[in-house]
């Protein structure tokens, strides 16, 4: 009896302890499997040189920012879908701003605004209109693009020198820190993506406003019963996610030193892949930031590995929805067991 007890006891724990975290052991081995079969250089794997872990990051620094603000979307039972657009009419106008002559702080402040702005539209659509977050951010996809093409159809440089250390400079760019090894080689985007997760994740776990949208994507009515504003939430869920789709947007303009209006195309897919490859549940109540930031790795080393073994572009978005839909069944497989 003590034995089957014991078992009982252990079962639960390691099934908790698979969730949490075995989306890094996919990684983990993901990383492994690529560093043997993409190509060798001087007999070292180039998926595992320096240069190449620096790039994927800072690739995925982009995705990965957005992918944070999703999770808080996801977790409440919502979707986003219109953070690619608000991307490129975020990079549009700090560009637009760049051009006209504007300093640091506004080309950097007006699209960050422009982002909460959006969000907060979303967000009373959502609450107030009772417009599904389906419709509502579609029809922001469909808006917002035509938005960047009448800003201008053509890219818009004239990005200043100071303005490109977002996306292209590196803390050793900084004089007291030229001379510390790690930091000298440390993409500002990198930076940024990092403490972008480590804020979300203390806002996320450490902080009331996480636990209330934790309780409203779990039983919304019981959240409102509890006192909790569930609208109030909303609002600002959709906010953070406008937010980080702005930062994005800063990173990826001053990066390429030009913004195009057709910039963050099929981002959606990645951004939202991210989060439900890192475990959030679509039907809302569980997640972390943790997860999301090990989902957008994990998307970033699969885009990389397929780039190194020549994997034609076309089927790389076909590889990653059937990624994106296993994902989901192991979701609803997981919330089926629940019931």
């Amino acid at each position: 009896m003590a034995n089957q007890a014991r078992s009982a006891t252990l079962r639960p724990a390691f099934r908790m302890d698979w969730r949490k975290y075995g989306i890094l052991l996919i990684f983990i081995l993901l990383c492994v499997v690529f560093a043997f079969i993409t190509p060798w250089r001087d007999g070292y794997p180039v998926f595992l040189t320096q240069v190449n872990i620096i790039n994927v990051i800072r690739q995925v620094s982009i995705v990965g920012i957005m992918a944070v603000g999703m999770t808080f979307v996801i977790m409440i039972g919502q979707i986003d879908l219109g953070v690619g657009s608000l991307l490129a009419v975020c990079g549009m106008i700090a560009a637009v701003l760049q051009k006209a002559g504007a300093g640091f702080f506004p080309s950097v402040l007006v699209p960050m605004l422009a982002g909460i702005a959006t969000g907060v539209l979303v967000g009373f659509l959502v609450t107030k209109a009772r417009v599904p977050s389906f419709v509502a951010t579609l029809g922001v996809l469909a808006s917002y693009r035509g938005i960047a093409l009448l800003i201008s159809e053509q890219p818009v440089s004239g990005i200043q020198d100071n303005f490109r250390f977002i996306g292209a400079g590196v803390l050793g760019d900084i004089p007291f820190l030229a001379n510390v090894p790690f930091f000298r080689i440390l993409p500002v985007p990198i930076l940024i993506f990092i403490l972008v997760v480590i804020i979300g994740s203390i806002v996320f776990h450490r902080y009331p406003f996480g636990r209330h949208v934790a309780a409203v994507g779990g039983n919304e009515e019981a959240a409102r019963l509890s006192g909790i504003s569930v609208d109030r939430i909303k609002i600002m869920v959709f906010a953070i996610s406008g937010f980080c789709a702005a930062i994005s947007a800063l990173i990826l303009t001053a990066r390429l030193r030009s913004a195009q209006p057709n910039s963050g195309e099929g981002y959606e897919l990645d951004v939202i892949a991210s989060v439900v490859i890192g475990g959030t549940s679509l039907y809302g109540g569980r997640g972390s930031i943790w997860g999301s930031f090990v989902g957008a790795m994990l998307i970033g080393v699969l885009s990389n590995g397929l780039n190194l073994m020549g994997v034609s572009p076309y089927l790389q978005p076909l590889i990653k929805g059937v990624v994106i839909v296993m994902a989901v069944l192991i979701d609803q497989l997981g919330n089926r067991r629940k019931a």
